[in-house]
């Protein structure tokens, strides 16, 4: 799909937000929205639009929860992190010695590939390929030690952990820290093969190193930063694979389950849930907080039909028609995502046939100067999916979203006009009003939340020089 259209495709979703931010708890797409009708427990003061508004009315209310928003997430809120980044970045990025360390890393990767484990020939009938095979397993645990920054320089002291010790701009200790524990799963993610020799006897043969690169994966992962003894973030992640055939992710028969929370020490947490993959489904879930308040939410499910049996290694050496052969019958079909803003904007939708959007979109890029095609493919995609605008947990559906062609340029040569034709997402109310966003989220409706989001930019701006 082109890039164009990929935006496009992200707009059905993505650009309600734009005067917002995400969240809803579940994913029921229908008539009825997740939670029932005036039930809304994270805001339970909220009165439920379980009528129709005017499109008027929804552009105003866009705008006080997108300025109530603004309100609550500050820039300045990161301003030690950004202050600390700045300062790490200059004082022992730029400015140190970092040999030492990259040396560690390569000493302890080149002992990790160890010796042969055998040698595999290939002939294509003019010239044999022989591969010395070599298997390198790269463990967390391989890379322990504490590196204290001093005089510009990186100094190493062994330790059952990894460490980076270093001092801020005024002088306090900051340790970053990366700790694993539990079970530890082997998986293979591809391999590299390095060109040594030719030779040439009875015909040419060429000779290679390929190294099998086998990655540990343990079931939880926690990395710290602490400043002066508090910890400013730490993120905890939960990682569970299943059903591996042997080391190998094969994508047909293999699951997994994800989790990772990161706390920052000014309030907010970023959470990270239910994300699973099966040949059969997927499903995600993300939450922003701030002093456990919910901010955004955003979940996303899907059914999988027609997963190909590749694994990792598979997908790695394969070139982008070969991927595209490789998922010719592959699809995501009853897709559900959701979004909630601070549970008084809601975005909810479905993607029908993930497969079948993009092909229409693919066929409306082939048709550009063909109106009748062009329009006909738009048309279907506009039946592949449903996104839906929800206030406080209603369930009316105050708005909808949809594409729509446009003539997106015209020229004319040899007496001959030509037109090539563009999609733009539209939004859609319930008494027959539509818009495009150019026309409904306009600067003169917008104008306080332009000004709010400028001054958190110029405040960004002075964080960063």
């Amino acid at each position: 799909m082109k890039a164009k259209y990929l935006l496009y495709a992200m707009a059905l979703v993505v650009l309600p937000s734009m005067m917002v931010s995400c969240g809803d708890d579940g994913a029921d797409i229908d008539d009825n929205p997740t939670e029932k009708p005036g039930d809304n427990p994270s805001k339970p003061d909220l009165e439920p639009a379980n009528e129709e508004w005017a499109p008027e009315k929804q552009q105003q209310y866009l705008e006080d929860v997108a300025l109530e928003m603004n309100r609550k997430v500050r820039v300045d809120d990161f301003r030690n992190y950004v202050d600390l980044a700045n300062y790490v970045n200059e004082r022992y990025i730029e400015d140190s010695e970092w040999d030492n360390v990259e040396d560690w890393a390569e000493d302890i990767l080149d002992r990790l590939m160890g010796d042969i484990v055998n040698i595999k020939t290939e002939d294509d009938g003019w010239r044999k390929y022989i591969y010395n095979c070599y298997k390198s397993t790269i463990l967390a645990s391989n890379f322990n030690g504490q590196w204290t920054a001093r005089n510009g320089k990186w100094n190493y002291t062994e330790a059952n952990d990894l460490q980076f010790i270093f001092n801020n701009q005024k002088g306090e200790q900051c340790v970053l820290k990366l700790a694993t524990s539990g079970k530890v799963a082997k998986v293979h993610l591809f391999d590299v093969d390095d060109w040594t020799r030719d030779e040439w006897d009875e015909r040419p043969t060429e000779y290679y190193d390929r190294t099998q690169y086998t990655i540990g994966v343990p079931e939880k992962i926690e990395v710290t930063l602490t400043e002066n003894g508090t910890t400013l973030i730490s993120n905890t992640i939960a990682i569970d694979l299943a059903s591996l055939s042997g080391e190998e992710f094969d994508l047909s028969k293999s699951r997994f389950s994800f989790a990772s929370t990161t706390r920052f020490n000014n309030g907010y947490t970023i959470k990270t849930e239910n994300v699973k993959y099966s040949a059969t489904s997927v499903s995600a879930k993300a939450t922003v907080q701030k002093n456990n308040e919910t901010l955004v939410t955003v979940t996303f499910s899907s059914d999988l039909k027609n997963i190909p049996a590749k694994t990792l290694t598979d997908w790695y050496d394969m070139d982008d028609d070969e991927i595209e052969d490789a998922l010719t019958n592959s699809n995501a079909q009853s897709g559900i995502f959701a979004l909630d803003f601070l549970g008084k904007v809601q975005v909810k939708g479905t993607i029908k046939d993930l497969h079948g959007l993009i092909d229409d979109m693919d066929d409306a890029d082939d048709n550009q100067e063909n109106e009748a095609a062009y329009k006909r493919a738009i048309g279907r995609a506009n039946t592949r999916y449903e996104a839906f605008v929800y206030y406080n947990g209603g369930n009316f559906k105050q708005a909808w979203l949809s594409l729509e062609p446009f003539k997106d340029y015209e020229w004319s040569t040899g007496g001959q006009t030509y037109v090539e034709w563009g999609a733009e997402p539209i939004i859609n109310f319930a008494n027959g009003a539509s818009y495009s966003f150019e026309e409904y989220f306009t600067e003169d409706a917008f104008k306080d939340l332009i000004d709010a989001f400028e001054d958190q930019e110029d405040t960004a701006e002075d964080m960063w020089d």
